[in-house]
């Protein structure tokens, strides 16, 4: 089920308080796992994705996820997918997209459960969205971490809600309740509500106790510096994978290439693309999956299949049905890739799937200017696709 209004956010982030996150803060994985957050298909009515509970959060202030982030101008947001998916910032001129749960939450006032803010250790080196976007000789984003912590008690099952802001719903015209509203007086009434004498149900809060969707643990894999020289940081796993088991799933941005090559040069978006080299489709991951490094076969230990959240459906039917117009016009995130273990993975070992030639030939390139060896060709910073495998898109995607 595609995404409608409430899943997309375009919110400011607010100042960070200090009591939320401290040195001493970490997202420690026990030695039994415990998966913390599900991705699934959101009670709410046509939401498309939400984020679910894995066990009780106790009260408000405990951290739940931390998410890497890159800095994309503010212009470069209208006409796309990535509108509804970023957050303003301090400063007008540039807009947040996270790699993490932040941007799947869906919005309800009446239930907020979730908030944000930027990691307070990093902000410290990082005090402006500017000066990370001019930092543009690096090939990987090194923004501040945005932190997403409990607003208050949550049980195992629940499905977690932050609240998008009135500016937002203003903007689109809603009145907020559980699903879209005409405007009216909102009374709240145990398991329901009423807005303008309507009765509306609320949600449960197990989307998936029915089996119809599928349920991913965002759990499986953490961020920690990569191992690879010069790759920033990378992914992890959380608990060992045997050969084919799923480790992330991500839901996939469709942008234009033609949009992401004419604006490469004042962002890193494009080093988190995914391409073919033939379609004017390209696609941004909107996960932690963004965060996965490259190595060449057989050193990587991951594989790229497309994934669908209904248990009768096919994969590569229900991501395939789309055409490019139809993928380029929907502000609603239509698809969605999963990553399996090629072989078996153990735990804390850094995940890794393969870039394809194009990216090692531009890379090879790049470094040999960056490490100033002689006959290099003159770059003034590294900006490459990653290469999905050969028949990964559907012919009619191509130019």
């Amino acid at each position: 089920m595609p995404l409608i209004w409430i899943v997309g956010k375009l919110f400011v982030i607010l100042c960070f308080c200090a009591t939320v996150i401290t040195s001493s803060d970490t997202l420690e994985l026990e030695d039994t796992f415990t998966c913390s957050l599900h991705m699934s298909i959101s009670t709410i009515p046509n939401a498309g994705r939400g984020i679910f509970a894995g066990r009780d959060f106790k009260g408000p202030l405990e951290v739940i996820d931390r998410d890497p982030t890159l800095v994309v101008y503010y212009r470069d947001c209208h006409d796309n997918q990535m509108e509804d998916y970023l957050f303003l910032t301090e400063d007008p001129e540039y807009t947040i997209l996270a790699f993490g749960s932040a941007v799947i939450y869906n919005s309800n006032k009446l239930n907020k459960s979730v908030d944000y803010a930027p990691d307070q250790r990093q902000a410290r080196h990082k005090p402006s969205t500017r000066m990370a976007l001019e930092e543009t000789t690096r090939p990987f984003t090194n923004y501040t971490d945005m932190v997403l912590f409990t607003a208050r008690a949550i049980q195992a099952g629940e499905e977690l809600f932050e609240y998008y802001g009135d500016i937002w719903h203003e903007a689109r015209g809603f009145v907020f309740a559980a699903s879209p509203l005409n405007t009216g007086e909102i009374i709240v009434e145990s398991d329901s509500v009423t807005v303008a004498n309507t009765k509306i149900t609320l949600p449960t809060t197990d989307t998936f106790s029915s089996g119809m969707y599928h349920k991913v643990c965002l759990s499986n894999v953490y961020v920690n510096e990569s191992l690879v020289f010069e790759a920033g940081r990378g992914l992890y796993a959380s608990r060992a994978f045997e050969e084919g088991e799923l480790v992330i799933v991500s839901p996939m941005l469709a942008l234009s290439r033609k949009f992401i090559d004419s604006t490469s040069y004042r962002s890193f978006l494009k080093n988190y693309c995914f391409s073919n080299g033939k379609s004017d489709i390209v696609l941004a991951p909107l996960t932690k999956v963004a965060m996965i490094n490259h190595q060449p076969p057989p050193e990587d230990n991951l594989e790229m299949r497309w994934f669908s959240w209904t248990n009768d459906s096919d994969p590569i039917e229900q991501n395939w049905k789309y055409s490019v117009d139809e993928l380029l016009s929907s502000r609603s995130v239509l698809l969605d890739v999963g990553f399996h273990a090629k072989r078996r993975i153990e735990k804390d070992e850094e995940l890794f799937i393969d870039y394809g030639l194009d990216w090692e030939l531009a890379w090879t390139s790049a470094a040999c200017h960056m490490y100033d060896q002689r006959g290099c060709k003159s770059i003034t910073s590294f900006r490459s696709y990653i290469s999905v495998p050969e028949k990964f898109f559907p012919i009619h995607w191509d130019l």
